[in-house]
């Protein structure tokens, strides 16, 4: 656990980044949400029991917060089936929306120890969306994360998803939203991030 909670804040840090310039922390979370992209059983499976495990070792620990988080944020996924597959039934999505709330309370509870960590705010967008915040207090969430660190890409893509057509957005606000994103973080990635 140390080892783990060690990599999560080191690849936390700007300059851990893998050849193609993305951030090492993207990889972290890419493979925890493949761990339990399968249900582990809320918090009666054993993987949870880890996960407490570990916050009881190390309480104001940012990875396992972050960890528990993801967990939360796959079990709502989780419940709600495939972003492709039709749409889920009441009672799917009124899990999904329990499951985003005990995320939303992991990330509240850890924002004083996790939340300079980009995973945090990436999760708590997450939670946003799946909780259906309306679009202007999401959008002061994104302008907190980046500005806490602006040039985490995935920040970005989260808030295309979200204006995605299949999301009730439209391919013209994408477009505004990249034009405004490219314009922000110039003086960091230049043009880059179009």
């Amino acid at each position: 656990l140390e080892r783990l909670d060690g990599l999560i804040t080191k690849f936390a840090d700007s300059s851990q980044r893998l050849p193609d310039g993305s951030w090492m922390l993207s990889g972290i979370a890419a493979g925890f949400f493949y761990r339990f992209s399968v249900s582990a059983g809320g918090n009666n499976s054993p993987t949870y029991a880890r996960i407490n495990s570990w916050k009881s070792k190390y309480p104001r620990s940012a990875g396992a917060a972050i960890v528990e988080a993801i967990f939360w944020v796959a079990e709502a996924r989780n419940a709600s089936g495939s972003r492709y597959a039709p749409k889920p039934s009441n009672a799917a999505r009124h899990l999904s929306r329990e499951h985003f709330a005990r995320a939303e309370k992991v990330l509240i509870e850890s924002q004083a120890y996790a939340s300079g960590n980009p995973l945090w705010h990436l999760l708590y967008m997450e939670v946003a969306r799946g909780l259906d915040w309306p679009g202007a207090k999401y959008q002061q969430l994104f302008d907190e994360a980046t500005r806490k660190t602006p040039d985490f890409f995935p920040y970005y893509s989260a808030v295309v998803e979200t204006l995605s057509p299949r999301n009730g957005g439209s391919y013209e606000a994408i477009d505004r939203f990249i034009a405004k994103a490219v314009e922000a973080t110039r003086s960091v990635k230049g043009a880059g991030m179009y």
